[in-house]
């Protein structure tokens, strides 16, 4: 079956392949709602409109940004994709402010 969505596809280009990804951004979109920590888990905040949540599938653990008004998974990312971005982001915050003359 083709996914409908950004999120679907993602799904299946990451690997994900045991579950249906448009099923699965419904799903995690309604345990969201519902504060269900058993399904998944807040990791921290992208920026004001954004959070990170992380959940699990049988192919391993994943991540999703979420938006915070509509809770809708934007995205599927990997371990591997995270923790370049925290590497990325510690590398940015260390470099030099640009002064204007």
């Amino acid at each position: 079956m083709t996914p409908k969505t950004h999120f679907g596809q993602r799904c299946k280009e990451r690997g994900i392949h045991s579950v249906d990804g448009d099923e699965l951004g419904r799903t995690l979109r309604k345990a969201i709602m519902e504060g269900r920590d058993d399904l998944v888990e807040k990791v921290f905040p992208l920026n004001e409109a954004t959070t990170l949540w992380r959940f699990r599938v049988s192919e391993g653990v994943f991540y999703t940004p979420v938006g915070n008004e509509g809770l809708w998974p934007r995205t599927v990312m990997t371990q591997e994709q995270i923790k370049r971005y925290r590497d990325n982001r510690k590398a940015f915050k260390s470099k030099k402010l640009l002064k204007g003359e």
